[in-house]
C-alpha cells in the first residue's frame, strides 16, 4: 500500500493516475477505462498475482498493445526473464529510483511534441 501511494504521488505530477488495492480491482478499473500504461506489483498479496492480473487485462479490448510494467522485489536475472516471458513489457526492481522511474513513465505515456 505504501509503495503504491508513494508511486502515485510522484506520477501524478506528470499524468493521471488510478490505483487499485487488488488484482480484481485493477481488472475492474481497466474494464471501465483505457490506460496508456499499466504498472503492477508482481506480488499483490491475496487474490490474483500481478502476472495473473496482467494476463486478464491484456485480454480486454484495447489492451493488446498497452505497455505493462512489472514492479517487484524479485531482482535476479532469472526472475526478470520469467516476468518478461509471462508478458510484461518492462521490469523494475524495488526500491525504485523515483526520478528515473518517473522519467521513464513520462517518455512512455506522454507523446513528444513536434
Amino acid at each position: 500500500k505504501m509503495n503504491s501511494e508513494v508511486m502515485a504521488l510522484y506520477l501524478k505530477k506528470i499524468c493521471a493516475v488510478d490505483t487499485a488495492r487488488s488484482g480484481d480491482q485493477a481488472v475492474r478499473l481497466a474494464e471501465g477505462k483505457r490506460y496508456a500504461a499499466v504498472i503492477l506489483d508482481i506480488n499483490l498479496g491475496e487474490g490474483l498475482s500481478g502476472v495473473d492480473t496482467m494476463k486478464k487485462i491484456r485480454k480486454l479490448p484495447g489492451y493488446e498493445d498497452v505497455p505493462f510494467i512489472a514492479v517487484t522485489g524479485y531482482a535476479l536475472n532469472a526472475d526478470r526473464a520469467q516476468i518478461v516471458e509471462e508478458g510484461f513489457d518492462f521490469f523494475y526492481t524495488k526500491p525504485l529510483d523515483m526520478s528515473s522511474f518517473t522519467s521513464f513513465i513520462k517518455e512512455l505515456v506522454i507523446p513528444e511534441e513536434g
